[in-house]
């Protein structure tokens, strides 16, 4: 028995013991560390729990219907529990409950037990607010990013690569393949125009044709070349429109001109 009591005492798991009236008949310190009030649970409840440490009810009611469809169901549920410790601060734990039966059928205890997932949670939330800043920033920027690889294409273009070069998805870039290139060679060769294993180039103004005069502009482009690990070479580029300024400078020179003739 001392064995047994000292691995559950000191398991990494917060393990606890219910009876069928959802009553504690064990805890260990994971689950809770004071001494005292480890020993004062046992055959009280969570509803007594809650009121005790001062902490939500809503706990206890939630943990409630759990068990509830623990026994419902014969079979083990699991849920994701927040406790907030104060307005900016909660731990998150992954719970499971397991009934036990002997070989009658009968209800022997319910099992509970869980883990701190805390870090892991809040490592996913940071990721999420980082994928919506991300994707707010693409639907937004004006100007088009790309990241290209000879062997298998472009690996991503931006809302506003797409808007600039007339297409509707990035399936039907790469759908073209060697083609977009070919379609303006002298232009769109620009995008991956870098000598050497590595290097790169800034703000290189460049005349963009299309297959329709409409579809003509100049943009300002920069890129990068590099060797990736897992996709070979790669080009990571910028191109900002700069057709309205380069209009207005050629409109200059021709008043210029104009005014010295």
């Amino acid at each position: 028995e001392q064995f047994y009591e000292h691995i559950l005492s000191t398991m990494p798991v917060q393990l606890a013991v219910f009876n069928e009236e959802h009553r504690y008949i064990y805890c260990n310190k994971t689950a809770i560390q004071n001494d005292h009030i480890r020993e004062w649970i046992i055959g009280k409840d969570d509803f007594e729990y809650c009121r005790f440490r001062g902490k939500d009810i809503n706990i206890a009611w939630r943990r409630r219907y759990f068990f509830q469809q623990a026994l419902a169901h014969r079979d083990e549920i699991k849920w994701e529990e927040e406790i907030w410790k104060d307005d900016t601060n909660k731990t998150v734990s992954l719970r499971r409950l397991t009934p036990i039966y002997d070989d009658d059928g009968n209800l022997q205890f319910v099992l509970g037990y869980g883990f701190d997932i805390t870090d892991r949670k809040l490592a996913e939330e940071r990721a999420a607010e980082n994928e919506k800043l991300l994707a707010s920033i693409n639907a937004n920027i004006q100007d088009g990013i790309y990241r290209y690889s000879p062997a298998r294409g472009f690996l991503y273009v931006n809302d506003a690569f797409l808007r600039i070069f007339r297409y509707q998805s990035q399936a039907e870039l790469n759908a073209e393949g060697k083609a977009f290139f070919r379609k303006d060679e002298e232009g769109r060769q620009v995008l991956i125009d870098i000598q050497g294993v590595q290097g790169s180039f800034n703000n290189r103004e460049v005349l963009f044709r299309g297959e329709e005069e409409k579809a003509r502009f100049w943009g300002l482009v920069s890129c990068s070349k590099r060797s990736d690990p897992k996709e070979g070479i790669i080009y990571d580029g910028i191109i900002t429109d700069i057709t309205e300024f380069k209009e207005s400078e050629q409109l200059q020179r021709k008043t210029n001109k104009a005014l010295r003739q």
